[in-house]
């Protein structure tokens, strides 16, 4: 089993939704010009925001008061640096480039690899490096036609980023922990699709809108998993 502390961390996770799952069930009119979509990508948001913060704590992992205190100097350093430089560098190098799509993807991909190496280097992780570019990127006038030449990327990556989930996965452990994984994500999923329909009748939604959102919310977040690997490093370090 887990130590508390680590248990703490991943299990918080599990309380939000897969932004991959949410994203491949919401239909491309239903994400970017309906009620669903602002609602589903505000909720997703909120919650990686605060994944992203639990996973700048657990890098402090084993460091003392002034370890934390200065980890969301970093993030926040880090954070103006990679705004500022997209703002007066990347975009302008961008729209020189816009007629070039190849040169465009690479340009994203060299830029979400670079700021997660030097998220890595100053203390941080790579994930949080990651989402701070992605997020820088998403304020480019570029963004919607990167998400959109980006996919088969983001497809391959998702994929590689379960396939080595799985050769760590083992079988025989597997057994003891099978039936009671199963039963957690069943009591999960039927709470947190109660739970969003409650609260979208609460705002005055109409009965079909709560049942239809609760249903594609209703699931596990992968950043438990992401969790999991980095406390898994931070015992190492």
């Amino acid at each position: 089993g887990f130590e508390p502390r680590a248990a703490f961390f991943i299990s918080l996770p599990l309380i939000f939704s897969s932004t991959i799952l949410v994203l491949k069930l919401l239909p491309t009119t239903a994400l970017h010009h309906k009620r669903m979509g602002a609602y589903c990508i505000a909720i997703l948001i909120a919650q990686d925001l605060i994944a992203i913060i639990l996973l700048i704590f657990l890098g402090a992992n084993g460091g003392g008061p002034a370890q934390w205190l200065l980890l969301p100097v970093k993030g926040v350093l880090l954070i103006a640096a990679a705004f500022a430089f997209e703002q007066i560098i990347l975009r302008r190098i961008m729209k020189r480039c816009e007629t070039f799509h190849e040169t465009l993807q690479l340009l994203a991909l060299g830029w979400c690899l670079l700021i997660a190496l030097l998220s890595h280097t100053i203390g941080l992780s790579y994930e949080i490096g990651a989402f701070i570019a992605g997020v820088a990127l998403a304020r480019s006038p570029l963004s919607y036609f990167l998400s959109e030449q980006l996919k088969p990327f983001r497809d391959f990556f998702l994929v590689f980023f379960f396939f080595v989930l799985g050769i760590r996965f083992d079988p025989l452990a597997a057994r003891t922990v099978a039936l009671p994984a199963l039963l957690l994500c069943v009591l999960l999923m039927a709470a947190k699709y109660g739970c969003f329909r409650f609260l979208f009748r609460k705002v005055g939604e109409s009965a079909d809108f709560a049942h239809e959102t609760g249903a594609r919310l209703a699931q596990a977040s992968e950043f438990s998993l992401i969790l999991v690997l980095a406390e898994q490093r931070a015992d190492v370090l």
